[in-house]
């Protein structure tokens, strides 16, 4: 009754009920919590319920309402919805080139220990596009395999080796310097970014609502740290093979007047 009663009312207020919402790991714990926090601006009598899965979602056995999803779509009874898409980076610590020397060239990427999640690459090639149309495979030597992202940001970040992240989960360090671009004339391929929800008919309005407000708002964000990774790499960066060196980062401490 509510949901027909906003329908004819056009009141968006009183939007009420649980919007249920999937997304993958890293997506999901970046960027998905700013998007929550307008919803609940926007519509404070609606419920949310996040779920973060890695692994396909099918929102009709699973009760989810709306997906957020990147790369493939895959198959299942959906609307789909581009969002745009979600840059990945490959980057190192500064400390890991300042002991094992700059890379130059994307050819010697292999010589060093790389750090990935499962299922990021089919095989041990990494998808690299200098230019438009031109992308070329390189091989990489795969060092270390995680379920999850957040252990191969640490380790990247610790030393451990190199490795790709999604531009989200690594802006802030890309702007203080403690991660760099590796080999920044190339782009590593991003993903595509999907919004889903059930083919039903009609789609409840609360379900309609908040994917107008995610369609506007997610572009935005995603936008907004595209632009921050690029400032961030024009600002540290490493130099010549005889000289390995970044600028230095912002002290956390506050200054004593």
């Amino acid at each position: 009754m509510d949901e027909a009663l906003a329908e004819v009312s056009h009141d968006e207020q009183v939007l009420k009920g649980t919007i249920r919402i999937a997304a993958p790991h890293c997506f999901g714990e970046t960027v998905v919590p700013e998007l929550l926090a307008l919803i609940r601006v926007a519509y404070p009598q609606l419920d949310l319920e996040l779920v973060l899965n890695d692994r396909t979602v099918d929102l009709v056995t699973e009760g989810v309402d709306i997906s957020f999803r990147l790369g493939q779509l895959g198959e299942g009874a959906f609307i789909a919805r581009h969002l745009g898409q979600v840059g990945r980076v490959l980057v190192a610590a500064p400390g890991y080139l300042k002991r094992h020397g700059p890379i130059g060239a994307p050819s010697e990427l292999i010589k060093h220990p790389f750090i990935r999640v499962q299922g990021m690459f089919g095989t041990d090639q990494l998808p690299l596009r200098q230019a438009a149309t031109v992308v070329e495979s390189v091989p990489i030597h795969t060092a270390i395999r995680t379920s999850h992202w957040r252990p191969v940001y640490e380790m990247v970040m610790s030393g451990v080796g190199i490795g790709v992240l999604e531009e989200p989960a690594c802006v802030d360090a890309l702007a203080d310097g403690r991660l760099v671009r590796i080999v920044p004339q190339f782009e590593v391929l991003p993903f595509d970014l999907n919004m889903l929800i059930q083919a039903q008919r009609p789609v409840p309005p609360r379900v309609r609502m908040i994917v107008a407000m995610l369609k506007n708002c997610t572009p935005e964000i995603l936008e907004r740290v595209r632009v921050e990774c690029g400032n961030a790499a024009s600002v540290f960066e490493v130099l010549s093979d005889d000289n390995v060196s970044v600028l230095p980062k912002p002290s956390l401490q506050p200054s004593i007047t």
